[in-house]
This record gives C-alpha cells, structure tokens and sequence, in this order.
C-alpha cells in the first residue's frame, strides 16, 4: 500500500501529488477526499490538482477515448486533430503544473484525461 512504501520519505521536503480530471462525480472523485485526508493525518504534504482547461472539445475527445478503453459498444474514432487537442492540453497543464513540482515529488495520475502530462513532466 502507499503508505506502507512511504516510510523513509521526507514528508517535510516532497509533496504527494493527486491529479485527476474533476472534483465531483465518479469513482476517483469519490476517494480521493479519503485518501487525501489520510496521507495528511500521517503528516505527508499532499495536493490534489483536476486539470481543467478552456478547450472545450477536450473532455468530449476524453469521452470517446474512456469508451474505446472500456470497450462499451459504442464505436467511437481517435482523428489526428483529437490528439493534438488532447497532447496540447496535456503540454499546457504539465507546463503549469512543473513550476510547483519538485525533484523528488511523487505525481500520482488517476485518470485518462490527465495521462499524458507525463509524457512532458518527464522531459
């Protein structure tokens, strides 16, 4: 479990890092307040961060990609211009979201919306 694998962090130094796509509704919403609440009984620094963004086609391309993931029936096509949309996102909230990250951070991403901010927090 997370906290057990904590144990030699520095709690004072590095920040735990929840991102996730909204605040209300659906399953990662519904946990993470607990899971938030628990890490800061046990002294961790812990954020929680939802990626929003202007771009209004974004989360209707989020969508389509959750239900080619899960498989629902739906048939559902993944254009170029949706991936562009969907990395250029990804690109402007990683670029915000690095001026707060530190070496040593630990990011933990808990939906499909927000995944592809790693590919350019790693670089």
């Amino acid at each position: 479990m997370l906290f057990d694998e904590c144990d030699n962090y520095n709690r004072e130094q590095k920040t735990i890092w929840m991102i996730n796509s909204t605040r209300d509704g659906g399953g990662v919403a519904e946990m993470l307040p607990n899971i938030v609440r628990e890490l800061r009984n046990k002294e961790y620094q812990t954020r929680w961060l939802v990626l929003s963004t202007e771009r209004t086609q974004f989360f209707g391309i989020t969508k389509a990609l959750h239900n080619m993931i899960h498989d629902n029936g739906l048939v559902e096509s993944f254009t170029e211009s949706d991936r562009e949309v969907f990395e250029l996102v990804a690109q402007e909230a990683a670029t915000s979201f690095a001026t707060h990250l530190k070496s040593g951070d630990i990011v933990l991403v808990h939906d499909p919306q927000p995944s592809a901010m790693i590919k350019f927090l790693k670089t």
